[in-house]
């Protein structure tokens, strides 16, 4: 064979070639005991130090406490699925979040034993991505979450926040070691060796102490206690696997331990997710926020397609790259052991493979090009994304979908060819949402792709409002050139000013903006509150857990030195600061406002300003009651004006954009629900309609008159808005288009229809 094999598998894995080449030199005769490693008794010295070693190297690796025992017990991680809830639900109140079709197993198995609640579940977008969920708040003998969902290709890397009497267990399988978590933040965890600790035969458990109580009525076998007080070896165990455990985990120490196979894998994954993203050929199923380092799903346009690839690439020696029978296309598993020049490897051949099927007319290709109406200037790292093979910008024909920055659409008119709005920005303030939905018209925005930008800009007006370095700097240019030297130093009084360490930054909506604020406020060592009554779990995650939830703003005000904005501008948030709320704010506070001027009532900050009840106010828009008064900063709308920002904010709208328009699929947007159905080279209906009883009823009764088989379907609604995607079988033809798209358009509640179909399907009307 003249090519190296690399081994894509979920699992059995990929083990590292220095352990194999160890195992099999003690195959034979183990450290000239005379017997093959598998032969030795488990109540043997030789075992024994085997077992005593591999939970050493285990404790190092994952920092684990003393007061947690570490269990290696049979049966897979579906055995856990019992033996959890057996042995931990004392008060028969336990939680799972609903993540993927792990969870979904052993939810099924706690239900035959306990009361389980789902707190929260992403079935309803076929777990492209995670699910959010508020803050547990409720008690709960344990809440249970799968970290890295093997088949769908998500992972948590963030966890959320339990409250002090919920304990937090986790299905760690497939990211066992590969990606760095606290073990203190668990009472248990649980992980089938064969991912990222060796073969099958093994599943390691790691318990707290104080969960590990007699249970009289519980099988042997099935109770921990069991285990930790026989030391793993109540029975026989499975010493190969075990010993093939010790091996990996001394393995991964000489790399350098988990936080270097993190980074090492974390590169891996950028490297193929970035191919996936930049290519016209594969698609991923899974949103980019929730996506796993070690499980990475894609698709071509067809199934047809994707049993080409995983067949040729077996044959260049890129094997089991098959996707999981219940999702199917490809998977391409990067654990721990499979080296960069593997993912180098799957790469070369993925673009080899694009390339021939493009040129042989494989790829499934739009009926038509897309005309694109730009507005201000948007960032050509963006308008790159758009082929112009696919996209016409700017052309005399009807518009398709627009594509803008800050231009203000309240008083155009808006075509009825266009089909969606891009805003490269967050705001959408400026486009006419109600026209919009009556339209069935997909408005979609591009959050957290400036908020760097924007929190850059805030930490540094907060520094500089501390320490009043620019009128320093403005009054030393003012100084006559003779002695400037005693002049500055006799002068440099009147700008001393204060640290911000230690001091209270008090935050208003914990979205991107928010959220990255925080995690550095606490980096320069602030004390943090947020006031955020819709935050999400997945916000939640993302922040220190050093930061403190307050449930009132004028509880926040009250405690916070510094006060900064980042809520959208709505009904509900309109003059949130105002003569009322002020007066609840801690005096000589500053106030920071870069997310929209109208949360302030202007007359209410002045009047606190010359009471002193406020020292500054910082605002990022200009207002003429402003101009002119002490204590004031306004800035002309800086907040995301940074090349990167504005490049970032171009690229994810442009990306929304062609995945909309290709595909029919929905993302980021704020006035429809977020869909996405994988698009397989099949003639593919989208209907916007009104969010009431029947409609999918009776566009399946339409479908059934037409003579129309349907392969796929996915509903979501939005508050008065619903979608609905229909994917014809595979055996449908749509002989009749427009007379398909009339009668589905003639439906009371129908706002908009239109179908998507590659050049094949093309039939005369």
């Amino acid at each position: 064979m003249t090519h190296p094999i690399y081994n894509f598998s979920a699992g059995p894995a990929v083990m590292p070639q220095a352990v194999l080449k160890e195992a099999h030199a003690h195959f034979l005769n183990y450290q000239q005991s005379g017997m093959s490693v598998m032969e030795l008794s488990h109540r043997s010295a030789l075992f024994e130090q085997i077992l005593a070693d591999a939970e050493a190297s285990l404790r190092r690796l994952m920092a684990i406490p003393d007061n947690y025992k570490v269990l290696f017990v049979q049966g897979g991680a579906s055995l856990q699925f019992s033996m959890v809830p057996l042995n931990l639900a004392h008060t028969n109140r336990v939680a799972y979040i609903d993540s993927g079709s792990w969870s979904q197993k052993a939810i099924a198995e706690a239900k035959k034993h306990v009361e389980v609640t789902v707190l929260a579940s992403s079935a309803d977008v076929n777990y492209s991505e995670l699910p959010q969920v508020n803050i547990v708040e409720d008690t709960y003998d344990y809440v249970h979450i799968t970290t890295n969902n093997t088949i769908e290709g998500t992972a948590f890397l963030e966890l959320p926040r339990m409250n002090d009497k919920t304990i937090l267990v986790a299905d760690m399988s497939s990211n066992i070691l590969s990606s760095t978590y606290n073990v203190t933040d668990f009472g248990l965890i649980y992980a089938g060796a064969q991912k990222n600790i060796g073969p099958a035969g093994v599943t390691i458990v790691i318990v707290r102490d104080d969960l590990i109580q007699t249970q009289p009525l519980l099988p042997t076998m099935l109770s921990y206690d069991t285990y930790a007080t026989a030391n793993s070896m109540y029975n026989t165990p499975p010493t190969f696997a075990i010993y093939m455990a010790k091996l990996v985990l001394e393995w991964l120490e000489a790399e350098g331990g988990v936080a270097l196979m993190e980074e090492r894998n974390r590169a891996k994954a950028e490297r193929l997710y970035r191919f996936i993203d930049e290519s016209d050929f594969y698609t991923s199923p899974v949103a980019p926020t929730s996506r796993s380092l070690t499980n990475i799903p894609f698709l071509t346009a067809s199934p047809t397609l994707d049993k080409q690839f995983t067949q040729e690439a077996a044959a260049a020696g890129l094997v089991n790259l098959e996707g999981h029978r219940s999702v199917g296309g490809m998977r391409a598993s990067l654990y721990n052991a499979m080296p960069l020049a593997g993912v180098d490897a799957l790469i070369d051949f993925m673009s080899v493979f694009a390339k021939k099927k493009s040129i042989d007319g494989g790829v499934a290709r739009m009926t038509h090009t897309y005309n694109i109406k730009t507005y201000n200037e948007i960032a050509p790292q963006g308008l790159g994304l758009l082929s112009p093979t696919k996209y016409r910008l700017n052309d005399q024909t009807p518009s398709d979908a627009i594509l803008l920055r800050s231009y203000n659409l309240q008083e155009e008119i808006l075509p009825d060819s266009v089909l969606a709005i891009a805003r490269a920005g967050a705001g959408v303030n400026n486009i006419p949402l109600e026209r919009c939905d009556d339209a069935g018209i997909v408005v979609m925005n591009t959050p957290g792709a400036n908020a760097n930008a924007v929190k850059e800009l805030v930490l540094a007006n907060l520094l500089t409002i501390a320490r009043p370095m620019i009128d320093g700097a403005n009054w030393v240019e003012q100084l006559p050139n003779e002695d400037i030297a005693t002049r500055v130093e006799a002068g440099k009084k009147r700008f001393v000013g204060t640290e911000i360490y230690g001091k209270t930054l008090g935050i208003v909506g914990l979205g991107h903006i928010g959220r990255l604020i925080a995690n550095d406020a606490i980096a320069l060592g602030m004390k943090v509150v947020i006031y955020d009554p819709y935050v999400s779990v997945e916000a939640a995650w993302q922040v220190s857990r050093e930061v403190e939830r307050v449930d009132e703003l004028k509880q926040l005000l009250a405690m916070s030195d510094y006060v900064t904005l980042h809520v959208p501008l709505l009904d509900s948030t309109a003059e949130m600061i105002n003569a009322d709320s002020i007066k609840a704010i801690k005096p000589g506070a500053v106030l920071l406002n870069f997310a929209r001027g109208e949360l302030v009532q202007t007359t209410a900050v002045v009047a606190a300003l010359k009471n002193g009840q406020l020292a500054h106010y910082v605002a990022d828009f200009a207002d003429e009651h402003l101009f002119g008064q002490a204590g004031v900063r306004i800035l002309p709308h800086l907040g995301a004006s940074t090349i990167e920002a504005e490049e970032n904010c171009a690229i994810m709208a442009a990306k929304e954009l062609s995945h909309f328009l290709e595909t029919g699929n929905i993302r980021n947007s704020v006035n429809f629900p977020r869909v996405e159905l994988p698009y397989r080279e099949t003639i593919r209906i989208a209907i916007a309609h009104q969010n009431v009883p029947n409609m999918v009823g009776q566009f399946t009764t339409k479908l059934a008159e037409h003579q129309l088989n349907i392969g796929d379907m996915i509903n979501r609604s939005r508050g008065k808005i619903a979608y609905t995607l229909i994917d014809l079988d595979k055996t449908s033809t749509l002989t009749h288009c427009n007379q398909l798209i009339s009668d589905l358009s003639s439906i009371a509640g129908s706002i908009r229809v239109r179908v998507i179909q590659p050049v094949k399907s093309l039939q005369p009307n």
